[in-house]
């Protein structure tokens, strides 16, 4: 059990990875929306 855990979380680790930076554009989007939202017009 402690073995498939760990290989999912290896797995998921490895996508997060290659993934990174569009992670962190699409962070960085989705806070400039919040952040345009949350502001009074």
């Amino acid at each position: 059990m402690l073995t498939v855990e760990c290989g999912i979380y290896l797995l998921i680790n490895k996508c997060i990875n290659s993934f990174n930076t569009f992670g962190n554009f699409s962070t960085h989007l989705v806070l400039a929306m919040a952040a345009l939202f949350s502001e009074p017009s």
